[in-house]
């Protein structure tokens, strides 16, 4: 995969048109097509630019992801709190979305007893 394939697959990735991604880098969409064609490179301002959207510029350049780039700001977020939340919390919150249901019906049913205990389908944790 090319410079040219990474820089289309990282817009792709994040829902952006080619319109977007230049308005965000200050360029236009005829430019951001000749960038993702490989027919022109873009500059170090432009790469400054859509990272601070979320592209992950490492990718682009070196075909290996960052790992830091990846992350939404949401993503950063669910993170602080599910480190910050103590063990049986964290269990709790996994166990729900690894049931990948929403609400009471079928998956996972999480609650607190009178004591202020975590139970996880009616087991105290």
């Amino acid at each position: 995969m090319e410079f040219f394939d990474r820089l289309r697959e990282e817009r792709k990735r994040l829902k952006l048109s080619q319109t977007q991604l230049a308005e965000v880098a200050g360029t236009t969409k005829n430019s951001q097509s000749n960038y993702e064609k490989g027919k022109v490179c873009p500059s170090a301002a432009y790469l400054v630019a859509v990272a601070t959207i979320g592209v992950d510029v490492q990718y682009v350049l070196t075909g290996q992801r960052s790992g830091t780039a990846m992350l939404t700001e949401e993503d950063k977020a669910l993170l602080t709190l599910f480190h910050q939340a103590p063990s049986t919390l964290r269990q709790a919150a996994l166990a729900v979305l690894a049931s990948g249901q929403t609400g009471g019906i079928g998956g996972v049913c999480v609650g607190y007893d009178n004591n202020g205990e975590i139970i996880i389908n009616g087991t105290r944790r």
